[in-house]
């Protein structure tokens, strides 16, 4: 335990963590917002995730607190108020301003202000360039290794064994999932881990190498085109393809024909389990918004940029595969 009253594997996640609301709104392709800085109300985005991801509650108390304890420093302690950067001093304009008398009695009732306000000084601390805690390494290089030290901790303790198993590999965060509420689309980039991305690439390769067929039961279609001043008969499946008078632009339903390979293993796999997500909160948002508006799915229905909501309870059953295609055009 820490004197703040939560573990220290927590306390040191959270400081870890904090921002991880900006880095949700950067991989969900949103505009920077206030003036630049980041993502509006990061720090309960990154808390709803948290939670989601069955991060240990004190962590997304955490994680969630530290704007609320910025404030309030700035209503307590004027030496502190002036030394916010200039990058500081405008998300403070966007994120309330420093707290008046009430909301500062208030946020000190709550059981973990006084972590929340060290997390708050540590975060300072650490915008010095190469800060070195003493003591704790005496190299940039030492201090990379106590941080990946610090990860193995959070993984370790943090994360509740019984549930994590549930999260995947990849979990679409809920900034992801309103966009594609707002959009009708979601774009993620690198969705596969660098393994992953080679076998995908490697096993798209070798479909180059597949023949165009006229028999049912291969499943795949190749389909070529023609190339410009070229009349020999190119086409789909049943049409004899000279070599160098066509074009591949692209194989479909190779999942059914090749149910072993990479491709399939991520379609039905950590694909489905995305799609299935977002299936399920557009569900989700259509419930809440017949049963009248809470602000939690206001993508909907109104603005929301600084309506969060609370965290989803459930992991949504993985979608069904309906259509598998390789482009192969440029």
């Amino acid at each position: 335990m820490m004197p703040y009253g939560v573990r220290r594997e927590a306390f040191v996640t959270a400081a870890l963590l904090h921002d991880l609301g900006h880095v949700l709104g950067f991989e969900a392709l949103e505009a920077p917002q206030m003036e630049g800085c980041g993502t509006s109300r990061h720090e309960a985005w990154g808390a709803r995730f948290l939670s989601e991801l069955r991060f240990a509650k004190e962590v997304a108390w955490l994680v969630g607190a530290h704007v609320d304890a910025k404030r309030y420093l700035c209503f307590k302690d004027e030496a502190y108020h002036a030394s916010l950067s200039a990058a500081s001093r405008t998300t403070l304009r966007h994120q309330g301003g420093p707290m008046d008398a009430h909301e500062a009695a208030k946020f000190e009732r709550t059981g973990l202000a006084d972590a929340a306000l060290a997390l708050r000084r540590c975060d300072e601390a650490a915008k010095a360039p190469l800060y070195l805690a003493p003591g704790e390494a005496d190299t940039p290089e030492a201090a990379m290794q106590a941080f990946s030290r610090y990860g193995r901790t959070a993984q370790q303790f943090v994360l509740d064994p019984a549930s994590a198993s549930d999260c995947g590999t990849w979990q679409l965060s809920p900034l992801q999932r309103r966009k594609y509420l707002r959009q009708g689309f979601l774009v993620v980039e690198n969705f596969f881990d660098d393994d992953e991305a080679a076998e995908l690439s490697s096993f798209v390769e070798v479909m180059r190498g597949w023949e165009v067929h006229a028999d049912p039961a291969r499943q795949y279609l190749v389909h070529y085109e023609r190339v410009k001043g070229c009349n020999a008969p190119v086409g789909a499946n049943g049409a004899v393809v000279p070599a160098g008078h066509g074009v591949l632009m692209r194989v479909e339903n190779a999942v059914s024909a090749a149910p072993d390979s990479p491709l399939a293993r991520a379609a039905l796999g950590s694909v489905a389990a995305a799609v299935g997500e977002l299936f399920a909160e557009v569900e989700t948002a259509r419930a809440a918004r017949k049963d009248g508006c809470d602000g939690t799915y206001c993508a909907l229905c109104c603005d929301g940029d600084d309506e969060v909501g609370p965290p989803t309870a459930n992991r949504a059953p993985p979608a069904h595969l309906f259509k598998d295609k390789v482009n192969y055009k440029q």
